[in-house]
């Protein structure tokens, strides 16, 4: 919780609002689920991502099921690459501390790399 009550602090205006506008939208309204985010005036079409998409999850997560997370293989359709990897940590884990350093940095890096050698 104390790592929930920095980030909201963190936000610019009122974290509540935000909080409350994410929680409708993308659980709510499921609209992360069909790959159309609606924010304020603007649309964002994920299924018209075109860029490269490097993604993790893991059965460990409490926040982020690791179906939800891996849902991004079916909705990026336009993307040029989908690479969705599972490391087995918590939700924080994935990108930080022990674990993220030696399976998740590493994927990164080499996703990276593979697109340097292939643009």
């Amino acid at each position: 919780m104390q790592v929930i009550d920095r980030f909201q602090d963190s936000m610019p205006g009122y974290p509540g609002r935000v909080s409350e506008q994410m929680l409708l939208n993308l659980v709510v309204r499921d609209e992360i689920g069909d790959g159309v985010l609606h924010l304020g005036d603007r649309t964002v079409d994920l299924r018209a991502l075109t860029a490269p998409v490097f993604a993790v999850g893991s059965h460990r997560d409490a926040v982020v099921s690791h179906a939800a997370a891996q849902h991004c293989e079916n909705l990026l359709t336009s993307s040029s690459r989908v690479d969705f990897h599972t490391v087995e940590t918590s939700h924080l884990g994935l990108l930080t501390g022990g674990v993220a350093a030696a399976r998740t940095w590493p994927a990164i890096a080499k996703f990276r790399d593979e697109l340097t050698v292939t643009a």
